[in-house]
């Protein structure tokens, strides 16, 4: 079968969908598809049509839906949503579709003690939801994670009762992440410092709040680094289901 691109719609009813106007920007004037072209279009909530450019006009065409399909949300207990203190601008920029890519189901920033609030100002939010549509395409997940921001580790903390199984990336941790199993029938949260890694007094915080420490053997990692293989070490030990 031949690559289709993918489109991100709206999905209006049973074979019946709308693309959004960057993204018919993005198909007739970017890729300058033409008629009688095959592609994709997903909601990011679950649904995806194989459909047809039927027509090509100057700003937008018409496609015609051939077929639809319907993927469930990850159960509860499958979910896994990475918490990492906010990086340089250039350093989040490029994690952020790795994260996708390997399935995470949240995003949490949050703005640590040691960090620049800057980095998580309007601007950098615009910038991410722009780069998870594309991310989220390119890789065809049905479903968009939810990116979240919080404006520190206290209130991170006080999310974090939502989530029964709860671990914090330490080089001094007391389990190996690629042993640690999920104890409770819920959602998983993981934490990682920014580039200058958890402070003494996060540490004891998230301890205090019944987050449990863990490793990762080897050298010790940059904080992109951290975070990729914390995701694809989670998402082994964590498979999604619906």
């Amino acid at each position: 079968m031949s690559h289709r691109f993918r489109f991100l719609g709206r999905r209006l009813g049973p074979e019946q969908w709308e693309l959004l106007p960057d993204e018919w920007h993005h198909l007739l004037k970017v890729l300058r598809l033409p008629v009688g072209s095959d592609v994709e279009i997903a909601d990011g909530a679950g649904h995806v049509a194989l459909a047809r450019l039927s027509q090509a006009g100057k700003n937008e065409g018409e496609l015609a839906i051939a077929s639809e399909s319907f993927t469930a949300a990850p159960g509860p207990a499958s979910q896994v949503t990475l918490a990492i203190g906010a990086l340089k601008p250039q350093s989040a920029d490029d994690l952020l579709p790795y994260l996708i890519e390997l399935g995470m189901d949240g995003i949490e920033v949050f703005a640590s003690q040691s960090v620049d609030k800057n980095r998580i100002q309007d601007k950098v939010r615009e910038r991410w939801d722009r780069i998870a549509t594309a991310a989220m395409k390119q890789c065809k997940r049905p479903w968009a994670p939810l990116i979240s921001w919080t404006d520190g580790l206290d209130a991170l903390i006080e999310k974090s009762s939502a989530f029964p199984n709860k671990i914090f990336l330490d080089p001094d941790g007391e389990q190996n992440l690629a042993r640690w199993q999920p104890i409770g029938a819920g959602p998983t949260l993981a934490v990682i410092g920014s580039e200058k890694g958890l402070d003494a007094d996060e540490v004891a915080a998230l301890r205090a709040a019944g987050f449990i420490g863990c490793r990762i053997e080897g050298s010790i990692l940059r904080a992109t680094t951290a975070a990729i293989a914390s995701a694809a070490l989670l998402r082994q030990i964590i498979p999604h289901k619906s």
